[in-house]
């Protein structure tokens, strides 16, 4: 799997150049860039939420051993990642364009358009955080990989 903070930046940069998401701002969290307070134009901040890797029993192609076919090792570990997105829209607008714009990433994300290995999308309460004067929805981005090392 790519460097998670390369993974990080790629996203934002691939989804901030996509016409179809130009009225987006795509960042990645945690980053010296602020965030207009109050909000006035929705934000879409990626970062890493958890990353579980570990080494599993060996797993090999299925042959037939009396023709005497050799297998071959499909994968020996494992890696899961959870990558987390904040989207944020302004006081000014509904806290449904939350679910929107996940929609929207959604389906992206979920067509393979970046031939990242993502397995799932999900997203949790929208919420109103007053210091930021927006709608905040969390949304997660899941990867998993299997890799012989």
């Amino acid at each position: 799997m790519q460097e998670l903070d390369l993974m990080v930046k790629n996203l934002t940069t691939l989804f901030s150049i996509n016409p179809d998401f130009q009225d987006i701002r795509f960042i990645t969290a945690f980053t010296a860039a602020d965030k207009a307070s109050p909000l006035n134009r929705p934000t879409v901040a990626f970062s890493v939420k958890k990353m579980e890797e570990k080494d599993v029993t060996p797993v090999y192609t299925k042959v037939d051993e009396e023709a005497g076919e050799i297998p071959e090792l499909l994968y020996n570990h494992t890696t899961f990642v959870r990558l987390r997105v904040d989207i944020h829209v302004p006081q000014t607008t509904d806290g449904v364009v939350c679910y929107e714009i996940y929609q929207r990433l959604s389906r992206v994300i979920m067509d393979n358009t970046f031939n990242i290995p993502f397995v799932g999308v999900g997203c949790e309460e929208l919420r109103y955080d007053r210091d930021m004067g927006a709608f905040t929805l969390y949304t997660y981005m899941d990867l998993y990989e299997q890799t012989v090392v």
